[in-house]
């Protein structure tokens, strides 16, 4: 027992080393974490007077992404935080011992906080310590979806795995777009990387039959078609959709449509468009005297491509609206289904199943509150003074416990209790015509009273 207290005493000052609490600026926010695609950008190779700097680049970097497209219609899809992380020295660390390194670059280590490094086998493979990239998110915004590094130094380089990883080369926004489609959508490089880097990915596979390949919705639109990776090195087996037409071959290229599709599923498959309803769907809706409004909160890209159905019991009511108006007198019965449907209908995807995938359903139970015969009613049980100042007396000679559930014309339910025998509700805030339901042991009625 002791050994394992003295290990726990030497185990905490390392624990706190790790999770270090920074700053986290808000870059961009467009909502609630939960419902968005948070991205954090973090620094290395930044000294603590290099920090400023770091937080602009940060910025500009922000900006670069939000108007690149597809990223540019969908805006209010994402967070954008920054978290400088000082490091001792400016710079990179460079071991200068790959092929492809470039000449005029200093070699040497740097003591940075993420030990971003050049590589040793592909130079401009720029990569970070992983654990260390983990350890600040999870301390400082473990809601993140996107971690990407920018590493202080204007030799061009950068990675995409785990997280993004882009040098400030003078190309330093189009190299970050093209790694976080590594990161983010899972696309591959369309030029020849190596026979490691070849798998299967959305715009990657050894399928060339055109009525099968995986981008075969696409293959009547220019420029996309069927082009093999290469003729040796393993190259001649693997397919890609352009060649020199696309953002994951050329930084002066955009995304081809087929790249375009897979960011832009990634991202409806992360933020749902439908964030919100009112009222909630988790009780019966009781419909009373007033119309009530049902309405969706919903994240709109740019420009708006949601599609919005609204039905009863099946029945189309209306289209593209995010809210509906319904009274008592809708419902041909005492209940009804009102179903709001919203799809995104982008052309940027053609992917087989997005119909489906990309539905989004809310769903409310209706009931109509039908008043029952006064004295029906009277005989179930007795209510006083109406209209009512300060409490309303319900009173039952019915055995057992009774439930009373008032209404407000708009029937939002403004109080519901159990009581036996008798009980005295309060009178609501505001005068008016209110409607209750009176149920015991299965018998039900229901009836109005007046609040002053």
């Amino acid at each position: 027992m002791r050994k394992t207290f003295t290990f726990l005493i030497m185990l905490l000052p390392a624990i706190a080393a790790l999770g270090q609490k920074f700053d986290v600026d808000t870059i961009y926010k467009s909502g609630r974490l939960d419902n968005r695609i948070n991205v954090v950008i973090l620094g290395d190779g930044f000294t603590n007077a290099e920090l400023p700097r770091f937080r602009e680049e940060a910025r500009r970097f922000s900006e670069f992404f939000l108007g690149y497209e597809p990223y540019n219609h969908y805006k209010n899809y994402f967070n954008f935080f920054a978290i400088a992380t000082p490091s001792r020295e400016s710079g990179v660390t460079n071991p200068g011992d790959a092929p492809d390194a470039y000449a005029d670059q200093p070699v040497g280590k740097k003591d940075t906080y993420y030990e971003a490094t050049f590589g040793s086998t592909i130079h401009r493979l720029v990569t970070v310590n992983i654990s260390k990239v983990y350890d600040v998110l999870a301390y400082n915004l473990a809601s993140y979806d996107l971690a990407v590094v920018l590493v202080n130094t204007e030799y061009y380089g950068g990675s995409g795995g785990a997280v993004a990883v882009h040098t400030l080369h003078a190309q330093a926004n189009t190299i970050g777009v093209h790694e976080i489609a590594h990161t983010f959508s899972h696309v591959n490089d369309e030029y020849w990387a190596g026979a490691i880097y070849g798998w299967e990915a959305p715009n990657m596979t050894v399928d060339n039959n055109p009525a099968t390949i995986k981008w075969k919705p696409w293959l009547d639109t220019d420029p996309i078609g069927i082009f093999r990776h290469g003729d040796s090195g393993g190259a001649e087996k693997w397919y890609k959709p352009t060649t020199s037409n696309c953002l994951m071959e050329l930084l002066s290229q955009p995304f081809c449509q087929v790249c375009r599709e897979a960011t832009t599923e990634r991202i409806l498959e992360i933020v749902n468009p439908l964030e919100g309803v009112t009222p909630a769907v988790s009780s019966t809706v009781t419909l009373t005297g007033d119309d009530r409004t049902f309405s969706l909160n919903l994240v709109r890209p740019e420009p708006n491509t949601l599609k919005v159905e609204w039905r009863l019991n099946g029945t189309l009511l209306a289209t593209n609206q995010g809210e509906l108006t319904l009274g008592p007198g809708a419902l041909s019965g005492s209940a009804a289904t009102l179903t709001a449907t919203v799809y995104d209908s982008t052309t940027m995807s053609r992917a087989a199943g997005a119909v489906a995938a990309r539905t989004r359903t809310a769903e409310w139970k209706l009931e109509k509150l039908v008043l029952s015969n006064p004295a029906e009613a009277a005989g179930l049980v007795k209510i006083f003074p109406n209209p009512a100042r300060d409490y309303i007396h319900f009173e039952t000679r019915l055995p057992g416990s009774s439930q009373v559930t008032l209404y407000d014309r708009a029937g939002r339910q403004v109080a519901s209790k159990a009581f036996d025998g008798y009980i005295d509700l309060p009178v609501p805030g505001t005068a008016g015509i209110y409607l209750y339901r009176f149920s015991n042991n299965g018998r039900e009625v229901t009836g109005a009273v007046a609040a002053e």
